[in-house]
């Protein structure tokens, strides 16, 4: 919301009052397990994007900074859960990179994963000339649903992966 200068609400579904769980943030995605919730930090004037992600569990506490560390490398970045909640995926360019690239790290930064490209998948992406935006995972970690614009209509892409290697495979 808005109001009030701003924030993200928990609204229980039957009624009644509402509770602010944090005082900015957008895009809020609860995690696979309903604990919390992962949400991009203030927007930036220049860029009317956000270079920011926030962790906050529904116990009262403020809410967190994640992955300063991988984001401080992107010019930008979509984010999404990976199934299970202990993990979130980062998808966008990085500095100095022509091509975007898909990161899966824990919440405190480590075992950053950057998911490899079948050549296929390469050469089928760069003939469509697609662009991806926002993603989710499948709830088995199997396959990526992107967002994506190819010759100016969006549509779902979904993108095979293997969920021990995290390499796209179709």
């Amino acid at each position: 919301s808005e109001r009030d200068g701003g924030g993200l609400y928990l609204v229980p579904s039957k009624g009644g009052a509402e509770r602010r769980i944090a005082d900015f943030g957008y895009r809020p995605q609860w995690s696979p397990d309903g604990s919390k919730l992962l949400f991009f930090g203030p927007l930036r004037a220049s860029s009317a994007r956000s270079t920011e992600l926030y962790v906050v569990d529904l116990d009262g506490t403020p809410p967190r900074q994640v992955l300063f560390q991988l984001l401080g490398g992107f010019q930008s970045f979509q984010a999404s859960w990976y199934p299970g909640g202990q993990r979130v995926s980062v998808y966008g360019t990085r500095t100095g990179e022509m091509t975007p690239s898909l990161w899966t790290v824990s919440l405190d930064g480590r075992d950053a994963i950057r998911s490899e490209i079948e050549p296929t998948v390469a050469q089928h992406l760069k003939e469509a000339a697609v662009t991806f935006a926002r993603f989710v995972w499948s709830p088995r970690g199997d396959a990526l649903f992107f967002e994506g614009t190819s010759a100016d209509v969006k549509n779902v892409w979904r993108v095979t992966v293997d969920p021990k290697t995290l390499r796209w495979s179709a």
